[in-house]
């Protein structure tokens, strides 16, 4: 089977859903956060993508200070508003993933952030996401050692 065969891992589909859904919400505001359930109905996506789609969005809303102003940290010469909203969102699941998901390895987190970014954002996403990432990456594993 090829690349383009294969089926989309459930958690990569879950991830697309969450970054739709937070990119909704960047865009109309808080009010969007009650339609979640409704917007995941909508989707074709299997049941257990949908839960995990819903944990990182709720994850993400929930904890959205927290992880800006991590992001902001290390996000050298680039506020968040600055950022594209897709790439703002990218960043903000896999960093959600990192630092409070628990069961996502950061490499893991990472990668799927590069593929979303080559996927949904500009020619410059991929390694944007990358090196804001990778420090926050760097930064959580020097807090733990």
């Amino acid at each position: 089977m090829s690349d383009v065969d294969r089926p989309q891992r459930k958690r990569t589909v879950a991830r697309e859903l969450a970054l739709k859904f937070l990119f909704m919400h960047d865009i109309r505001g808080d009010e969007v956060r009650e339609e979640l359930t409704d917007f995941l109905v909508q989707s074709d996506a299997d049941n257990e993508s949908k839960q995990f789609a819903k944990r990182i969005a709720l994850g993400c809303l929930d904890n959205r200070a927290s992880l800006d102003v991590k992001l902001d940290e290390a996000a050298e010469n680039w506020s968040l508003a600055r950022m594209a909203t897709v790439d703002r969102n990218i960043l903000r699941i896999a960093a959600w993933e990192m630092l409070h998901g628990g069961e996502t390895p950061a490499k893991v987190a990472i990668n799927e952030a590069i593929e979303i970014g080559k996927k949904y954002g500009s020619g410059k996403t991929a390694s944007f996401v990358n090196g804001i990432l990778d420090r926050i990456r760097r930064a959580a594993d020097e807090v733990e050692s």
